[in-house]
C-alpha cells in the first residue's frame, strides 16, 4: 500500500472521529436542553366537582404537555377548552414507555368517557426492538380497553425529521418510527382502537403550510403551535365516531 494511501486513510480516519464527536456533542447538548424543558412542565388536569364524564390524558412527556409556554395549550389542555363540562384527568410522566404505561393503567380503579394515549414514542427513541414495542403495545392498548370503551392513540411522529438529531442518526430514527408506526396501526386496527397517525415525511409540509416552528428549544419537544397540530387530529377522532359530546 502506497504512502499517500496510508496518509489519505489516516486523514479519513480522523474525519471520521471528528464527525463522531460533534454529532456527540450535538445531541448530548439537546439532551440538556430537553432536560430543562421537562423540568419547567406542568401537566393539564381539572377535575369538576359536578362532570358531564371524565376523561383521562395518560402518556410519556407529549401528553404531559412538556415544551408548552401554557399547560392550558397541551393537548389535555385544549380538550378541556372544547369541553368544559368534563373532568380531565392526566396520569403522564416525562420518559415514559409503553411498558411502564401498563403500569400505571394497572393501577386505575375506575373507569372513563375517553382515555387519550400519548405513548409510543420513547420506546422509538431508545431503539428498542420492533418485537418489544409489539408486545408492550399490544398490552397497552388491551389494558385501555379495559377502562374506556372509546381509545384514542398517539404514539409517535417522524422522530427523524425533527431538529433533535443530527445525520446520520436521522435517517436511523426515521426508519426506527416508520416501522414503529406500521406495528401501531395494525395493532389498533387489531384491537379496535382509535390509532391517529402522526408521521409525517420530512419534505410534507401540507399539515403545516404556514411552515410554523413546531418545536420547544430542544429540538424535539413541541411547543404550543405543534401541541395545537396534534389536538387538531385527535379533535378530527373524536368528533367523526362521536365519542365525546359537547
Amino acid at each position: 500500500m502506497g504512502r499517500h494511501i496510508i496518509k489519505a486513510l489516516k486523514l479519513l480516519f480522523v474525519l471520521i472521529l471528528l464527525a463522531i464527536f460533534a454529532v456527540t456533542i450535538q445531541v448530548w447538548s439537546h439532551v440538556q436542553v430537553g432536560k430543562g424543558v421537562a423540568r419547567s412542565a406542568e401537566k393539564f388536569e381539572r377535575i369538576l366537582p359536578i362532570a358531564r364524564g371524565e376523561v383521562l390524558f395518560t402518556g410519556d412527556s407529549t401528553a404531559f404537555g412538556t415544551g408548552v409556554e401554557n399547560k392550558s395549550n397541551s393537548t389535555a389542555g385544549r380538550f378541556a377548552k372544547t369541553y368544559p363540562d368534563f373532568s380531565v384527568y392526566n396520569t403522564a410522566v416525562n420518559g415514559l414507555k409503553l411498558e411502564g404505561l401498563v403500569e400505571i393503567l394497572a393501577q386505575e380503579t375506575k373507569t372513563y368517557d375517553l382515555i387519550v394515549m400519548q405513548i409510543g414514542a420513547n420506546d422509538v427513541l431508545r431503539l428498542h426492538s420492533f418485537e418489544r414495542i409489539e408486545s408492550d403495545a399490544r398490552k397497552v392498548v388491551q389494558k385501555a380497553k379495559e377502562l374506556s370503551p372509546n381509545v384514542v392513540w398517539l404514539a409517535v411522529g417522524n422522530v427523524g425529521a425533527t431538529r433533535f438529531f443530527p445525520w446520520p442518526l436521522s435517517n436511523l430514527y426515521e426508519y426506527w418510527s416508520r416501522n414503529a408506526r406500521t406495528l401501531f396501526i395494525r395493532i389498533a386496527e387489531e384491537e379496535g382502537v382509535y390509532y391517529v397517525d402522526l408521521f409525517r415525511e420530512k419534505e410534507d409540509m401540507s399539515y403545516n403550510p404556514f411552515h410554523k416552528d413546531l418545536y420547544a428549544r430542544d429540538g424535539l419537544h413541541l411547543n404550543d403551535d405543534g401541541y395545537g397540530l396534534w389536538y387538531e387530529e385527535i379533535q378530527n377522532v373524536i368528533e367523526r365516531h362521536f365519542l365525546v359530546k359537547k
